[in-house]
């Protein structure tokens, strides 16, 4: 074997093995971080149902996106993704909530209702992540739809007579 081949497949070893532990020492990395984040997402969830009680599921996506807002990177987000999920389920049911979302598979309607959406909420840099944080949303009202919000009640005829105005000018006297 020549001098050149010996090189080569010195080069080719050293390749090999350096794949090796990027591997080993890769896995290890995302064996950590993947505990770490199942514990965050926990704990996540924990606070989420006690911050829930007492809370209206609109509530919820409010808490959400402040906290959304706040936050830094992918982790972060995510979080809040669960934080919302879990309260949504917690809370207190908010009539209509769901009103006028999209099918799961219409991806078109969908991507149009959380832009809309997130304009009522967000400016700029902060659009993606309601974006994000709205999924959530989108995939409770899929999973428990809430209720509509219900359509005012028709008048009553005792409403009818107490909303009557009463008359600018006194009754005239009987006459004798």
């Amino acid at each position: 074997m020549g001098r050149t081949a010996k090189i080569v497949l010195g080069v080719l070893a050293g390749f090999a093995l350096l794949c090796v532990i990027s591997g080993v020492l890769g896995m290890r990395y995302a064996k950590r971080k993947a505990q770490e984040l199942a514990r965050v997402t926990e704990e996540t969830a924990r606070t989420s149902r006690a911050w829930a009680q007492g809370h209206a599921q609109a509530d919820c996506v409010d808490e959400g996106l402040r906290r959304a807002f706040a936050c830094e990177g992918v982790f972060c987000q995510v979080e809040q993704q669960v934080f919302v999920q879990q309260c949504l389920v917690t809370a207190a049911p908010t009539p209509g909530l769901c009103e006028g979302t999209p099918p799961p598979r219409d991806f078109m309607a969908t991507a149009q209702w959380r832009s809309s959406r997130c304009m009522v909420y967000t400016a700029g840099d902060q659009a993606q992540r309601c974006q994000n944080l709205l999924s959530a949303l989108l995939q409770h009202c899929q999973l428990h739809p809430t209720p509509a919000a219900p359509a005012p009640a028709p008048p009553t005829p005792e409403a009818d007579a107490s909303a009557a105005p009463a008359p600018s000018v006194a009754p005239a006297a009987p006459s004798p």
